[in-house]
């Protein structure tokens, strides 16, 4: 694989049940952890890549203050409970009798 340094979709997946019918004779050694092995499709690399490996991740999101605004006032105009009004006979009376007495 000319790209082999390049993740990219998988072709052949075979068992290690066919591996002494693949390995042909003759090996070289990379460096200390990596062997290339000559077999029946060609030299097939091998053992620990040394150099460590990074991922990294970036998510952005935006939420508009327009948008939030928007959604937050809706929230509350559906939590929002009806206004309830308890007056006793009491506050009731001065209620009438302040509307009665000033203009």
């Amino acid at each position: 694989d000319p790209n082999c340094n390049t993740p990219a979709q998988i072709d052949l997946l075979l068992g290690s049940d066919l591996i002494p019918q693949i390995i042909l004779e003759g090996i070289e050694k990379i460096s200390n952890t990596l062997l290339a092995q000559k077999t029946i499709f060609g030299w097939i690399l091998s053992g620990l890549v040394t150099e460590p490996v990074t991922t990294m991740t970036t998510q952005v999101e935006e939420i508009s203050n327009e948008y939030l605004n928007s959604q937050l006032r809706k929230f509350w105009e559906i939590e929002e409970l009806p206004p309830i009004s308890i007056k006793t006979p009491e506050d009731q009376y001065c209620e009438d009798f302040y509307k009665a007495t000033t203009t």
